[in-house]
């Protein structure tokens, strides 16, 4: 399955005052990340930015397949010299009413190099 890259930019990682992880992209969207019995989720949030204590910041990147049929995608989160890998098997949140979406957290840790390199075979 053929792959593309579908956005990049900088990403800043946040903790809410009662330990919840949010993630903005861009200084645009808000996203938290729920612990639920049948895994981890990711949905749309409009926080109160005074109520965030910053964490880590880098750079991200979307990749998600080319045909428009197939909402599977993953997301790498920079991290040191190296980018941890996030699978979105059902699609990114792309609606603040949207449901949340599953997230599968990998072991996974590539290069940029490397990522660019397995979008292409």
């Amino acid at each position: 399955m053929k792959e593309e890259l579908k956005s990049e930019g900088k990403y800043e990682l946040f903790t809410t005052p009662d330990g919840k992880e949010v993630v903005n992209f861009d200084n645009e969207g808000y996203y938290f990340f729920s612990e639920e019995n049948d895994g981890v989720f990711l949905s749309s949030l409009d926080p109160d930015p005074n109520e965030l204590n910053s964490g880590a910041t880098g750079k991200y990147l979307y990749v998600g397949a080319k045909s428009e049929d197939n909402p599977r995608g993953a997301l790498y989160l920079e991290d040191g010299t190296e980018y941890r890998k996030l699978e979105f098997p059902e699609g990114w949140p792309t609606k603040k009413e949207e449901p949340a979406k599953k997230v599968i957290r990998s072991n996974d840790r590539l290069k940029k190099e490397e990522i660019l390199k397995k979008m292409e075979s």
